[in-house]
């Protein structure tokens, strides 16, 4: 699955959430039933069902991000390339007076280099480790928020789309930041493949200005430095930096004479342990340091970026390979793909969905991944185990696990138990929270939710179960208004593996 179809699939599933679910599922069942011979993995069926549901075409959010990001890369690779010249440029400078200083070129082109390779490690870290080092992961978003940027602004300038048609595309894309805990390494490695091509054209463009300076003009290079540091120990230092190429280019690594003979202050205006006689002129002597710094530029800077820059481009490949599309509405997607439609009969459009009528020799083909399902009934819902047991069978093909209560007056027996019941649980099967559609979700239902995802792990899916059960204890589907009530205020969780369904099928 490429970037773009992930973004236009996510795209789309949010502009599904606002449509009747009793057209969605008559949409997307006929959509299934395609490609029920050819029995497509995951991937492959929601790629298919994206074809016959997408008519945006290269207008769409995935295409207009993946063409943001593309002009953003070009931007930064022309600034790479500018910068690392002009930087090179600058330490290189000579007009005959003063010496080019060495120490000058090492702090400013290897130590930078040093300290985004470690900025790089940092943010490479587990989140565990991460989220105790101040700062760590800032400028992922920053990098970000320009990304949504260029490509708000070259779909102005390039796609040429109508104010309102931009708008739109653009509030989708805002959207599709709550899913940032669903493609966290995407994300992650998209953006180092990003900023590592202005590092790579910026080692390139300083390599450049360095060869051609070094080529066609004189230079010469000294040492110097406040700190009272003697020959010795910088030779020392210099032989450290030049290790990996030691043993292979053996005039790369300074010798103890160069040091001595390069030292130079400034107050003197002079090499003050130049010898006096010598073979070769001074220039020549001081100039050898070349070598050493176009070694050092590679080995520290063009070299590790090449392989950051590739490492992350294999990483995002394999991340968006084993997306494991899970979340709470690729889950809904899946089910009304897979699942046959249920005969109906059909009542009152504006008050409410149709009511299921199951066919005597109805056998769903849908295959949850989950068996069983822990139940947890809010506030003073009742219902007979049996009618329960029967309903969520029929609707999700599940049996009941356990059965738990949440939302009575008594607050420690009901929430605070429930959530140390499932504290720390590694299972995975889904948890179903009962409660009447009619009921408004209010702060303690929304606190409750909270309460139990931080009691059971992220990806644990919890499905928020509407029951609308009149006199006769007949069940029937929510109302249109009671639906998008529960569904709205449930998008303000931004949680992933969290939705609303009903508990009485709409087809």
């Amino acid at each position: 699955m490429t970037l773009s179809e992930l973004i236009d699939i996510e795209c789309q599933l949010l502009i599904d959430n606002e449509a009747d679910p009793s057209e969605l599922r008559r949409r997307d069942r006929k959509i299934g039933q395609e490609f029920e011979i050819q029995r497509p993995n995951r991937h492959e069926l929601f790629i298919n069902w994206l074809k016959r549901v997408h008519t945006n075409g290269h207008n769409s959010p995935g295409k207009l991000f993946e063409s943001g990001y593309r002009w953003l890369g070009r931007f930064l690779l022309i600034f790479g390339l500018i910068t690392g010249s002009g930087a090179a440029a600058s330490v290189l400078s000579y007009d005959g007076s003063k010496p080019v200083n060495v120490v000058n070129f090492l702090a400013i082109m290897i130590g930078m280099q040093l300290v985004t390779i470690i900025f790089f490690v940092l943010n490479s870290l587990p989140s565990s480790v991460k989220r105790f080092i101040p700062g760590s992961g800032e400028f992922y978003n920053y990098v970000r928020e320009l990304s949504y940027l260029f490509s708000r602004l070259i779909g102005k300038i390039i796609d040429h789309l109508p104010a309102r048609q931009l708008n739109e595309i653009w509030t989708e894309l805002q959207r599709l930041k709550v899913r940032q805990k669903l493609y966290g390494s995407i994300e992650k490695w998209l953006v180092v493949s990003l900023t590592q091509r202005f590092g790579l054209a910026f080692n390139i463009g300083a390599l450049a200005t360095c060869l051609y300076l070094i080529s066609f003009s004189d230079l010469a290079f000294a040492w110097n430095t406040t700190l009272n540091i003697s020959n010795q120990t910088f030779h020392k230092t210099v032989c450290f930096i030049a290790l990996p190429w030691s043993s292979m280019i053996p005039d790369g690594s300074p010798s103890l004479d160069l040091v001595e003979s390069s030292r130079y202050f400034r107050l003197d205006d002079e090499y003050i342990n130049t010898p006096a006689e010598t073979a070769m002129p001074k220039a020549i002597v001081v100039g050898a340091w070349w070598l050493f710094l176009i070694l050092c530029l590679i080995c520290y800077g063009l070299l590790p970026r090449i392989f950051i820059f590739i490492f992350a481009k294999l990483k995002l490949r394999i991340a968006l390979n084993k997306i494991p599309l899970n979340s709470a509405d690729f889950e809904s997607l899946y089910d009304r793909l897979t699942r046959p439609l249920l005969e109906t009969r059909a009542l009152d459009q504006e008050q409410t969905f149709p009511i299921n009528n199951y066919t005597p020799d109805f056998k769903s083909d849908f295959k949850p991944e989950g068996k069983r399902c822990t139940v947890i009934k809010w506030g003073d819902l009742d219902i007979e185990y049996g009618d329960l047991l029967q309903h969520i069978k029929d609707r999700f093909g599940w049996d009941i696990k356990n059965t738990l209560v949440a939302g009575s007056l008594n607050y420690e027996e009901s929430n605070v138990s429930t959530c140390e019941f499932l504290k720390g649980q590694k299972e995975k099967d889904p948890l179903l929270v009962l409660v009447e559609s009619w009921e408004a979700p209010d702060a303690a239902i929304i606190y409750f939710f909270k309460q139990l995802r931080n009691a059971i792990s992220i990806d644990r899916h919890i499905i928020v179960g509407l029951v609308n059960i009149n006199s006769v204890r007949d069940w029937k589907p929510p109302s249109k208004l009671d639906w998008r009530t529960w569904k709205e205020k449930m998008t303000t969780l931004a949680d992933p593996f969290l939705r609303v369904e009903s508990m009485v099928e709409a087809a």
